[in-house]
């Protein structure tokens, strides 16, 4: 088919006139588009970084984000920590292995029999990285694991006793254990003069850069879910009301080698440790370690009969104790269903326990032993 010319061109002339007409309107549309955007910028008001505007229009800075608070201790941490996996370590506590070095950077410490008459400190840090030095780290026994794995820690040691060996590898628990050559030497060093000191077994060290730099190494999981309080805190800012047994001055009889003592210090608001008739002190900073919780759980130990003396404690279940804090103390009860769950505890009436807030040291010991508190409230002995 083929059109005149005539037409052709009188088609062309109205198309080009239509693109002309469309243009033109695209601009003017464009010109009224930015000189709204304009008007509008210039009759905002400026809006700084930190503030927010609320629903009537007006500005107003934002609400602070708390801190997180520490699980175990029910205290603020920094505000730019993020909440994550916490360490065990298994703390040496023979008298010519003392002392200890970071030990009074602890957020919660558990204190047991390992064989014999010597004790043992498993001692919890959530903040870790920044120890100096912590240490001497000693083998570790099944019980000690059990009463830490509600915590979902990665547990640091060096060595560890059969039991200790089946029940990490039936459970599956993280450990960082020095036998092992590449944590060895990612993680630990022998102190020389502890060497001379102490003994061979009784030197090995490591610090928070070397743990932080290990557990990333080994792509060791350090997200966790356990972020709740492990315990009935009292309200920030609020005290717990004194108890009806004295607490100033607690003996615990682990046995007749390892009797600590606990003093409430009133100007500080915490418990000072001593340990073999001297004050329990922190190498590195040279501070006394303190407590501001103190728990002793009665629970029964029975002897292995091996040669090394090693013992099984009873750590589940439930018992009597005391619990001490600001200078007074309660008799209390304790319980733990299973060994994922952490210790729950009831006051004298069968309520739950009101922790104050603030570093916990928990000591477990046999039945037996004659816990000795004084001054406060009365003065008694509790068997």
């Amino acid at each position: 088919m083929q059109t005149h010319p005539l037409a052709a061109g009188r088609t062309g002339t109205a198309l080009r006139r239509a693109v002309r007409f469309a243009a033109l309107t695209l601009a003017l549309l464009l010109c009224l588009f930015f000189a709204s955007c304009e008007k509008e910028v210039e009759t905002s008001a400026p809006v700084a970084p930190d503030q927010v505007i609320t629903d009537d229009g007006q500005t107003s800075a934002p609400e602070p984000v708390p801190a997180p608070v520490n699980p175990l201790t029910g205290l603020r941490e920094r505000a730019d920590y993020l909440p994550a996996r916490p360490i065990a370590v298994m703390i040496n506590n023979l008298k010519k292995a003392t002392p200890p070095r970071g030990l009074s950077q602890y957020d919660g410490a558990i204190e047991v029999l390992a064989e014999g008459d010597i004790d043992r400190i498993i001692a919890i840090f959530y903040d870790y990285a920044s120890i100096p030095e912590l240490g001497s780290v000693r083998s570790a026994r099944d019980y000690y694991l059990k009463l830490v794995r509600p915590l979902d820690p990665i547990i640091l040691h060096y060595g560890g006793s059969d039991a200790a060996y089946i029940y990490i590898k039936k459970n599956k628990l993280d450990t960082l254990n020095g036998m092992e050559g590449e944590v060895d030497e990612l993680l630990y060093w022998r102190d020389k003069q502890r060497i001379k000191q102490a003994g061979y077994e009784h030197s090995v060290f490591t610090s928070g850069e070397k743990i932080a730099h290990t557990i990333e190494t080994l792509s060791r999981r350090t997200e966790t879910e356990k972020t709740q309080p492990f315990f009935l805190f009292a309200p920030e800012g609020e005290a717990i009301p004194a108890g009806s047994l004295g607490g100033e001055k607690i003996t615990v009889p682990f046995s007749s080698y390892i009797e600590p003592v606990f003093v409430y210090d009133a100007e500080r608001g915490c418990y000072l440790r001593s340990q073999y008739g001297a004050p329990h002190v922190d190498e590195k900073n040279g501070e006394q370690i303190t407590a501001d919780n103190l728990f002793v759980l009665f629970a029964p130990h029975r002897e292995v009969g091996d040669q090394a003396g090693h013992i099984e404690v009873t750590t589940t279940g439930s018992g009597k104790g005391l619990y001490f804090q600001g200078g007074t103390g309660r008799a209390v009860t304790w319980s733990r269903a299973g060994e994922t769950d952490f210790f729950e505890f009831a006051d004298e009436a069968g309520e739950p326990l009101a922790v104050q807030r603030g570093k916990v040291w928990i000591c477990m010991v046999k039945p037996s032993a004659e816990v000795r508190y004084e001054g406060g409230v009365q003065e008694e002995s509790q068997e």
